[in-house]
């Protein structure tokens, strides 16, 4: 075989996996009811451009396997199991005991051998595995506390310390299992696997060869070196007295975030946003004033957005788009033709069908309107994760389109940004985002300093992204998830060293109030805080040339069961 394995290197399952949808915290449970392992190869067959292995699997079951070159440094192998039956397609590569194993996306952990990835974009919980924090959310909200392996990012590709990489060009539902310190077993929950095996011999040069599939991120706009990007909320008045102190403690500001243009509730969680994406001219009376303003001063207004929308009240001249997505047949269905719901907790939301091309054309009319309607600079994409198992889709199935949703969230993106110096920042992703994304963010952390859930996993987590072509990254400066129960409140010396480290590691320096902004330390909230802030925020400004130098590479390299099958590799939240 082209790859040396102390036992068979392919074989396939027959068996079901279930998905639970817990509010975007998804569990799974799969199980074998049959396998074949017993590989034999029965005929090698060699033709200009590709070498093709066919053989048995035993009990009637059989195998193909095909190489040939993708391109110079990647290797394209498919693998093909045809049994009756057949569901899921198992793959074993050797792996040195001592190897480390990196990338599989926005992980954060580090070095995930002794683990288990599976490979399912989802919310990534809250604590993730930190003490005090993670059982209390599991007894309260059932299953919001997430594990080390839950993500929104997630990347069928990996790295190893001896330079050696591998990744799925398939969208399906798979998992890595990384227990055994002597191999890495996989498994992809389709009867066909399409993957490349990458050729280098540095770290670098892998994700070179990763990223020429993947797609590499362009350089962000000069603006966005220009300062700290503030979040702020409370409508006009209040954004314009936040922006006057901060100013006047010397804080050079690029931007400011107002994610609250289009109103807000409040819900169990905190406080969340009217989801229509249409300006709440109740919330922010003349806005397009602030907005020519804020621009005379130098600073960029951004907005928030997803893929999702509600059925509530609008105001005066502005429209309903729920219900014209509705109407246009927009939206991810029921099977009788309903939109499809999804609980948001405490509000309920239909998902744009981005499978619809007519619903990709009409979506990408709705972020023009936010960039040339409402002034927009950029604006965080959020979410792309909730994409429901069971909803009807234009083309495809839920199954298809979970994985693939945040690809097309980016791709619909970049056709509307096309040609200006508008910034997107997304947090879920799969294999070919970076083609399309201008910038990630590293989604909710935790108020607090933990490796599992706060500053230190946000750090580790842009390294990983890194490594699996997310090579513009950044995180919430001072993170995001405030709680009352337990309380984890942000305190000023978070906030300080946190904006340190997006001064010095972030593509974006950029601040969010969290989901109790009352309960946080703001960059406004004290002189104090304003000056510490500011320190920061120059030297993000200073640093503004290297990052231009430094931000040319990503574009060029991208750096920046039963029977011998054994069991399903497990979600280790089960």
């Amino acid at each position: 075989m082209v790859i040396g394995l102390p036992r068979a290197v392919c074989g396939g399952g027959q068996g079901t996996v279930q998905f639970t949808d817990g509010g975007g915290f998804y569990q799974v449970r799969a199980r074998f009811s049959r396998c074949w392992r017993r590989q034999t190869i029965t005929r090698a067959a060699l033709s200009p451009h590709s070498l093709r292995l066919t053989g048995s699997l035993g009990a009637g079951a059989r195998f193909t396997v095909t190489f040939s070159l993708a391109s110079s440094v990647r290797l394209a192998m498919t693998v093909h199991v045809s049994a009756p039956g057949a569901s899921t397609v198992l793959l074993t590569a050797g792996s040195p005991v001592r190897d480390a194993v990196h990338g599989f996306g926005a992980m954060t952990r580090w070095n995930l051998k002794g683990g288990v990835v599976p490979i399912l974009t989802r919310e990534q919980g809250v604590g993730r595995g930190e003490p005090g924090v993670t059982q209390v959310e599991d007894q309260l909200t059932p299953p919001q506390g997430g594990a080390y392996n839950t993500t929104y990012a997630v990347v069928p590709q990996y790295l190893t310390s001896s330079n050696r990489g591998f990744f799925w060009t398939d969208d399906e539902y798979g998992a890595f299992d990384l227990t055994r310190r002597d191999r890495i077993a996989s498994q992809l929950w389709a009867p066909t696997m399409h993957a490349q095996v990458l050729l280098g011999r540095t770290p670098a040069a892998l994700i070179r060869a990763y990223t020429q599939y993947a797609g590499r991120m362009k350089p962000l706009p000069r603006w966005v070196d220009r300062g700290a990007v503030v979040g702020i909320q409370g409508g006009t008045a209040t954004v314009l007295a936040r922006v006057a102190a901060l100013r006047a403690a010397g804080v050079p500001l690029a931007g400011v975030w107002l994610q609250d243009w289009v109103g807000q509730r409040t819900t169990s969680f905190g406080s969340r946003l009217l989801w229509n994406w249409t300006l709440n001219p109740a919330h922010y009376p003349n806005w397009s004033a602030m907005v020519a303003q804020l621009r005379h001063q130098g600073i960029r207004v951004l907005t928030y957005i997803n893929p999702m929308l509600t059925n509530s009240a609008v105001p005066p001249n502005e429209p309903n788009l729920f219900a014209q997505a509705a109407a246009g047949g927009y939206l991810v269905r029921n099977a009788d033709g309903t939109p499809y719901l999804i609980d948001q907790g405490g509000f309920s939301s239909g998902l744009v069908d981005l499978s619809n091309p007519a619903a990709r054309g009409w979506m990408i009319g709705v972020l023009h309107a936010m960039a040339r309607t409402y002034g927009a600079s950029g604006w965080m994409a959020d979410f792309g994760e909730q994409t429901p198992f069971d909803g009807v889709f234009a083309s495809g199935s839920g199954a298809e389109w979970h994985n693939r949703y945040p690809d097309a969230w980016a791709e619909v993106q970049a056709a509307a940004l096309r040609g200006t110096d508008v910034v997107d920042f997304h947090r879920s992703a799969f294999t070919t985002s970076p083609r399309y994304a201008r910038l990630f963010w590293m989604g909710d952390q935790l108020v607090d300093w933990s490796a599992q859930d706060g500053m230190r996993s946000a750090l580790t987590g842009m390294l990983s992204g890194g490594l699996s072509g997310f090579a513009l990254n950044h995180s919430d400066t001072g993170g995001y998830t405030t709680l009352a129960t337990p309380l984890v409140a942000r305190s000023a010396e978070l906030l300080e060293r946190w904006s340190e480290m997006n001064a010095f590691g972030g593509a974006m320096l950029r601040s969010h109030e969290g989901n109790r902004p009352q309960l946080n330390v703001q960059p406004y909230s004290t002189p104090e805080a304003a000056r510490a802030f500011a320190v920061w925020a120059r030297v993000f400004r200073a640093l503004g040339p290297y990052r231009k130098r430094s931000s040319a590479k990503p574009r060029l390299t991208g750096c920046r069961s039963s029977g011998r099958c054994g069991s399903p590799i497990r979600d280790s939240r089960m």
